[in-house]
């Protein structure tokens, strides 16, 4: 429940600010999210790191690189 809020809220303050990019760019990292599981943001730390890294371990206090 609390990851839902958490989401909502992030979307919602995206989208305050909407222009054609900010649209384009949510789109394509929600559709890397929902298929992937990772941001693009993940991916490129987990390749520098050469772990499986996501960002959102953080927020429910796990270690971000496994």
């Amino acid at each position: 429940m609390v990851y839902k809020i958490i989401m909502i809220c992030f979307f919602l303050v995206s989208m305050a600010s909407c222009s054609t990019f900010d649209v384009a760019s949510l789109s394509g990292n929600g559709a890397t999210v929902l298929t992937t599981g990772k941001t693009p943001s993940d991916w490129v730390i987990s390749f520098v790191m050469e772990k499986d890294c996501v960002l959102f371990r953080m927020v429910v206090r796990k270690e971000i690189c496994q």
